[in-house]
């Protein structure tokens, strides 16, 4: 989706080779003229011409290896993008299924219990109040509970709310790569779905 960063980096290796090239032939021009033979108003010509001609190619030179640092950069930029893609993808896929498997498998309970058997993931339908005007020669009277079990297990309540959310609003995740897992972290991270 992003393209192979390794062939931007070969191709910045190219351009520094072709940068080291053009200094190699400036150097050897300036070499060349100042091994000129012969002294004369055209000899000067030519020397300060070559010198024009080898600054030149130096500043081309520089400029090729710009153009390589920036091919480098950008291939650190799109591989820094591509991780966080992929981490956000690794977080927001571990919580978005186990919230798809919680809504899905979810079992809602309602039973009647002894008062003091209901535990934190137990929701009282009845009345306390109700419950203790039936306790009869001390034994505790039964409260209607509703509760919920995942795989046999009970989950408190505010959990399934969360994955019903979840499984509501995010009916599949995006594709592998896609930068869409970044704003679906920020929508989980906005949401406290985290």
């Amino acid at each position: 989706m992003y393209g192979d960063t390794n062939r931007l980096r070969a191709k910045a290796t190219e351009l520094r080779t072709v940068a080291d090239e053009l200094r190699g032939r400036a150097r050897t021009m300036i070499d060349d003229a100042a091994n000129v033979a012969w002294t004369s108003p055209a000899a000067d010509a030519l020397r300060a011409r070559v010198t024009t001609t080898a600054d030149d190619l130096g500043r081309r030179a520089s400029q090729v290896d710009d153009a390589a640092d920036a091919l480098e950069q950008h291939a650190r930029r799109v591989d820094e993008v591509k991780q966080a893609i992929e981490d956000a993808a690794a977080w927001v896929g571990e919580r978005w299924n186990d919230a798809v498997h919680v809504a899905r498998t979810v079992r809602e309970f309602v039973e009647d219990v002894p008062a003091n058997a209901v535990t934190g993931f137990m929701r009282v339908v009845s009345t306390v109040a109700a419950a203790a005007e039936d306790v009869v020669e001390g034994v505790a009277s039964k409260v209607k509970v509703f509760y919920y079990e995942v795989a046999g297990v009970q989950v408190p309540e505010q959990k399934v709310i969360r994955a019903r959310e979840i499984a509501t609003a995010v009916p599949s995740t995006p594709v592998a790569g896609s930068k869409d897992w970044l704003d679906l972290k920020d929508t989980f991270v906005s949401r406290g779905w985290s």
